[in-house]
Order: C-alpha cells, then structure tokens, then sequence
C-alpha cells in the first residue's frame, strides 16, 4: 500500500507532549536488630516513620551482624525537576 499525502482540505494538529515535573525523593536506612527488638515494636517504629512519610522500599540482612537488617525508605520532598 503506497502513502498518500494528505488532502488540502484535511487539517492535522500538532499534540505536544505533557511535561509533567519529576518528583525528588529523599532517602534513610534504618537499622533493625531483630535480637533485641520484638516484632511488634518494630512494626510501630515503621508505621511511625509512614506517618512521617516515609514509604518502605526494601528490607534486606546487614551481614556485618547477626540479626541486623537495613530498611530502606524514601519519601517526597517539596522540590521537583
């Protein structure tokens, strides 16, 4: 099938793009000792750092220590690029 121009009597618009502003986070690692922190104290200091803000990113061992582990979290600042 061959391409054909447009008719004089067609009208095309131009859309441009949305230009939407990134938001910046802000970042924190937390660490838990699961040894000497019962499970229901760590769940209030991360419900807490929620109520500050703070999202959850991941979880993941310290294998510096036994029973430690890095929670990382991040949470919008004012600015955007």
């Amino acid at each position: 099938m061959k391409a054909r121009a447009a008719s004089p009597n067609s009208t095309c618009r131009l859309i441009r793009p949305i230009q939407r502003k990134q938001p910046m986070f802000e970042y924190k690692i937390e660490l838990i000792n699961t040894a000497k922190t019962k499970p229901l104290k760590i769940e209030a200091q991360l419900t807490a750092l929620g109520q500050d803000g703070w999202e959850l990113v991941s979880v993941v061992p310290d294998f510096d220590g036994e029973h430690i582990l890095k929670a990382f979290l991040k949470r919008r600042t004012g600015d955007t690029t």
